[in-house]
């Protein structure tokens, strides 16, 4: 469970701090991909 967790909070900083998610299609801050 740790490990889905944590690439669960990986996620979330990868779109904030790029603003694209796991598609590499651009997002809105905060929103989840």
């Amino acid at each position: 469970m740790n490990l889905r967790i944590n690439t669960t909070i990986q996620k979330f900083k990868l779109i904030r701090l790029d603003g694209i998610d796991c598609n590499g299609q651009p997002v809105l801050i905060g929103q989840q991909g």
